[in-house]
Order: C-alpha cells, then structure tokens, then sequence
C-alpha cells in the first residue's frame, strides 16, 4: 500500500518530457499563455494537413489541435 501511495504523489511528467522540461511546464494545470498569433499560426499549420479545421470553431480547432499535437 505505501508503494502506491509514494508513485500517486510523483508527476508523471508532459508528453514524456524531460526531468528538466517537466521542472519549467505548469504542473496547477493552467494553460500556457500564448499570442492569438501564436495560436493562428498553430491552426494554420494543422490547416496543411487538415484543412477542414478553417470552418471550425475555436472549441473545436482547439480539439484537433490537440488531438495532432498529442498523437504526431
């Protein structure tokens, strides 16, 4: 029991980061800050490979944002 215990008290860490990636990203799971140019530029990029996101709300391009970031 106290093995589980210790492993449920130790971040994971993001997306198989490194130790010292994983020291700087927000463990309070606040998103991070980007620009609405950042951001266009995100959804502009996905739009080569996926260009059905152009149509889509921000909910949504959010998503497959995601969805391409996480899994490519």
């Amino acid at each position: 029991m106290i093995e589980k215990k210790i492993l449920a008290d130790k971040c994971l860490g993001y997306y198989g980061a490194s130790q010292e990636v994983n020291s700087e990203l927000d463990y309070d799971g606040y998103p991070p800050v980007v620009s609405e140019e950042t951001k266009e530029g995100i959804y502009q990029a996905i739009e080569k490979s996926y260009p059905q996101i152009k149509g889509m709300s921000e909910p949504d391009k959010k998503a497959v944002a995601r969805w391409v970031i996480n899994e490519s």
